[in-house]
């Protein structure tokens, strides 16, 4: 389960609902045969008082009951004989008090602290309402119990804590259900016995468990187990002595419900020191919950026992157990619920209002007091007195109520915040950021700041997070941003709902910033990519006068060159010509690029067989690869692969791409031209075995005229974007290291 029970559900084994079938059938047939059994005893006569099969007398009765007024040593006596003949059992004591009228005495010899008395018990008629308050009391606690178990298996069968709870409450149930088997169809006295023993090491599991787990579930199981095996060979020896010794068994039945009672306060000081020193918010959270319910529960249950088993006080064991549900109760509710803000609330918001009242209470009493004692000692207690101290006390009630409150927050909390004032001041800031970077460390810092955390941190997108404090998603108009993961405080206090309602208002906030820094982004792109559209629109009508003024005289300079070089064929001057007419026809390649590329551009799209074009590709570079030494490597789908592309246009970007990796290669390398499919589509990929691009170079290898190459005018990358962009295709450098580049052209 990790150190709290905040493990997400999404990484949690799935666990059937069957063992949560299966507990809530052996639940009800176990209560189905204990109510038949022991509903049978209402309407008939018996004893007056309750007895084990071996004559232990049970402090389990009513006062009215008549072995309670006969004075029967309820706690520690054993039942010797019934009217002069041995006790032989309590289905027999049963049989032979149901045949006599109500009122009938009958005389028992009980033995009780090494000595035998005789005892005269009328008998008496067991109504409905002798069951509701002794075994009534019994079922109701157990079918609470046991629907806690029950629940908790069906909720969240994946925490161990819900498994360890489950065991705890249907034990307990178990126990209580069979002990009334125990005294009234004595039946399942061996499974009463057994689940005694179990009792105390169920209840150690679920204390190493819940709220956080103490120790590994290899050693857990190990400790608990051998717990429990050695509590099984000692109930083991009480039942083999039984019979022949009741009050040896009877001391060893005492000693388990004794282990019980401190296995209870051993869960109550678990909650109490998990909520004072657990470093985990949300265990100490789950924490308070657990204990506002249970040291009234288990407290109740482990003093009673505590003081009947030690102390030797005699009282009916009916009441023990009135509370004992609500504990599991809480505990359930801290392992569903994911936020407890509800329940911390409650929490605090009644240990404020107890310590208030009890400061009113024992103001008023000591007031009304002194006032009667100094004021007007010698008359009658003052009506005038009284009312005038009510007047005050609610005056002055609720300025202590909140002073109280006060004190009670910087307790539980440790921590003074005040999120109005803090709110205001972190939008204000919020506004003034335009960059997602700087609100992701600005959220990250005041989130430590003010509530003095371990960790804070504002991630993006969808990211999966494993808090150990708790998080606070980020969305706009229903698009999610991120989320705020707020790491455990630095105090180890858990959050308050003014501190969680801070995180919230500062999601919100951030929210709007970083909705409007990506709207100041998408502006500022298109304002840049506007400013591009004017330079291009520039450079075409420089291209266009640059090519009016240039190529008319180019021509004439190339066709002088060639009847020079006509009329001189041989010799240094054809040579030189040669290279007039080269230069000639390089000059006009440039400028129709220049104009080419200044032109507005339109795709003709058609369905195109991408691995076909770029086998082409591949043939059209052969030839240069060869001269260069360099090895082509193909990589295509067997299969035709149809996309609407302008061919044309997409051939000429790969030639470029193609051209610019074959000129970067030393003599060996290889160029690779692949097509594979992907996720969202398929793409295009240039790869050489060249030197890579420098970092602070790859974002610029795009821009028009720049060039790292002698003899490049820096104008073929910037095509190939270009029509990358007018055929929707994604362009980027997929990778770029020593070992050579990688340029990746998308298409869905």
């Amino acid at each position: 389960m990790g150190p709290s029970l905040s493990g997400s559900r999404a990484h949690a084994p799935r666990v059937g609902r069957w063992p949560a079938a299966l507990f809530v059938l052996a639940a009800l047939s176990l209560l189905y045969g204990t109510l038949q059994g022991s509903a049978a005893l209402v309407g008939s006569t018996f004893p007056g008082f309750l007895a084990w099969d071996n004559g232990a007398l049970v402090s389990l009765y009513r006062a009215s009951w008549t072995g309670v007024q006969a004075g029967l040593p309820l706690n520690g006596g054993v039942l010797v004989e019934v009217d002069g003949d041995p006790f032989s059992g309590g289905q027999a004591l049963r049989s032979r008090t149901a045949g006599l009228q109500p009122a009938t005495p009958v005389r028992y010899r009980i033995r009780a602290a090494g000595r035998s008395r005789e005892y005269v018990v009328p008998t008496m008629r067991f109504d409905p309402g002798d069951y509701a308050l002794t075994f009534g009391n019994y079922l109701l606690n157990a079918i609470a119990l046991m629907a806690v178990g029950g629940l908790a298996l069906l909720l969240r069968p994946d925490l161990p804590a819900a498994r360890a709870l489950a065991l705890a409450t249907g034990t307990l149930g178990a126990l209580l259900v069979l002990a009334i088997d125990y005294v009234t169809s004595y039946r399942l006295i061996g499974a009463c016995r057994l689940v005694e023993a179990l009792a105390p090491a169920a209840l150690l599991n679920l204390a190493l468990v819940f709220p956080s787990e103490r120790m590994r579930a290899p050693r857990r199981h190990a400790l608990v187990g051998g717990i429990a095996i050695g509590l099984l060979v000692a109930q083991a020896y009480g039942s083999s002595v039984f019979v022949a010794q009741p009050e040896l068994a009877r001391r060893i039945a005492l000693g388990m419900y004794l282990l019980i009672s401190l296995a209870l306060l051993a869960l109550v000081v678990n909650y109490a020191e998990t909520l004072l020193r657990a470093p985990d918010p949300l265990a100490r959270t789950q924490a308070a919950v657990v204990f506002a319910g249970g040291f009234p529960a288990f407290g109740m249950a482990a003093f009673g026992m505590l003081a009947f088993t030690l102390l030797g006080w005699s009282f009916s064991w009916s009441w023990f157990f009135a509370l004992l549900p609500l504990a599991p109760a809480s505990m359930l509710y801290a392992m569903v619920r994911q936020d407890l803000f509800a329940a911390e609330r409650f929490v605090r918001l009644s240990v404020g209002y107890t310590l208030a009242t009890g400061a009113i209470i024992l103001a008023y009493a000591g007031g009304l007091a002194l006032f009667d004692q100094r004021v007007v000692a010698e008359a009658s207690p003052d009506p005038a007195a009284a009312f005038l101290l009510l007047v005050v006390i609610a005056l002055f009630f609720d300025p202590l109520r909140r002073r109280v409150q006060r004190v009670v927050d910087r307790a539980f909390y440790r921590s003074r915040v005040e999120p109005a004032k803090e709110l205001e001041r972190v939008s204000q800031e919020l506004a003034m950021l335009r960059s997602e970077a700087a609100i992701i460390d600005y959220v990250g810092q005041e989130l430590r700041r003010v509530l003095a955390l371990e960790s804070a941190e504002l991630r993006l997108g969808d990211p999966d997070v494993d808090s150990r404090g708790f998080c606070q998603p980020i969305g706009f108009r229903g698009d999610r941003l991120g989320v705020i993961d707020c790491g455990p405080k630095r105090s180890g206090a858990p959050f308050s709902g003014e501190e969680r309602d801070l995180v919230k208002g500062i999601a919100a906030q951030t929210a709007l910033a970083l909705h409007n820094a990506r709207a100041i982004q998408a502006l500022h792109e298109t304002q840049e990519a506007l400013h591009a559209s004017r330079r291009l629109a520039a450079i075409g009508e420089f291209a266009g006068a640059v090519a009016h003024g240039i190529r008319n005289p180019l021509a004439g300079i190339r066709t002088a060159a060639q009847v020079a070089q006509s009329q001189i064929r041989d010799g240094p001057a054809g040579d030189s010509l040669q290279t007039v007419v080269g230069e000639a026809d390089r000059l006009e390649q440039r400028v129709r690029t220049l104009l080419n590329f200044s032109r507005p551009y339109a795709a003709s799209l058609r369905p195109t067989d991408l691995c076909e074009l770029l086998r082409s590709v591949a043939h059209a570079t052969e030839q240069h690869a060869q001269h260069a030494d360099v090895r082509i490597e193909l990589a295509c789908p067997p299969e035709p692969v149809w996309r609407q592309v302008d061919p044309d246009y997409l051939r000429e970007a790969l030639l470029e791409l193609a051209t610019n990796a074959i000129a970067v290669m030393s003599p060996g390398g290889e160029l690779r031209l692949s097509l594979e499919p992907e996720r969202d589509g398929i793409a295009l990929r240039v790869a050489d075995t060249g030197p890579g691009i420098p970092p602070e170079l790859r974002e610029r290898v795009f821009d028009l005229f720049f060039t790292t190459r002698a003899d490049g005018v820096g104008m073929g990358l910037a095509n190939v974007k270009k029509i990358a962009e007018a055929q929707r295709m994604t362009l980027e450098i997929e990778r770029s290291d020593a070992s050579g580049t990688t340029f990746r052209l998308g298409l869905g």
